[in-house]
């Protein structure tokens, strides 16, 4: 399905997905890069979570999680014909 007028794509393509699982991952989701601004510790230092203590999202972490795991795992199984 295309919602061209808005940009957006359903199911999005798999490159996307990964892009913005790697972003979540490295705590780099905001597109920021670095932290460190204001006094705050910059990304990956000690006592800093990354993103999972800055949650952005309405959605929760676990919910995002298994979305996005959700849609690789169709992914994995249309591309391979897997049947679990």
């Amino acid at each position: 399905m295309m919602h061209s007028s808005l940009g957006i794509v359903s199911p999005p393509p798999l490159d996307l997905v990964l892009r913005h699982l790697k972003a979540l991952c490295t705590g780099d989701a905001d597109g920021g890069g670095g932290g460190g601004a204001g006094g705050e510790p910059p990304r990956g230092a000690e006592g800093d979570n990354g993103l999972l203590d800055r949650w952005p999202f309405d959605e929760p972490p676990a919910a995002v999680f298994v979305a996005i795991f959700r849609y690789l795992d169709g992914q994995a199984r249309a591309c391979c014909h897997l049947r679990f």
